[in-house]
């Protein structure tokens, strides 16, 4: 695959996970970008009022062979203060969300 091919996927993908968020988060689309193809850190950039609705660091990776811990440790890398979460995907196959397995069970706890 050529490298601007692997870019616009993986663009694709952080422009699902963006609209995906406006649309059940009701975050305004001025609070939440996707970031440029090859900028480090986070994938997803909220500003606080986006963060308050979803206090997550998302890591995006539409590929078709990952290394989910690598992926999650990046994600990890890139989190700042809040929850690392990676969302991968791969071609004709739905995202998943990788996200630390304690976070996940207090998460539902304080549902």
């Amino acid at each position: 695959m050529k490298p601007s091919s692997a870019k616009a996927k993986g663009r694709a993908l952080q422009d699902w996970i963006r609209k995906k968020l406006i649309e059940e988060f009701d975050i305004h689309e001025d609070d939440i970008k996707t970031a440029v193809m090859g900028e480090s850190g986070e994938d997803i950039k909220m500003a606080r009022a986006a963060r308050e609705k979803f206090p997550f660091s998302i890591e995006a990776k539409n590929v078709e062979k990952l290394n989910v811990y690598q992926a999650y440790e990046q994600a990890c890398e890139n989190s700042g203060q809040y929850e690392p979460l990676v969302v991968m995907k791969k071609n004709r196959k739905k995202p998943l969300i990788v996200m630390e397995a304690e976070a996940f069970i207090k998460l539902m706890k304080n549902k």
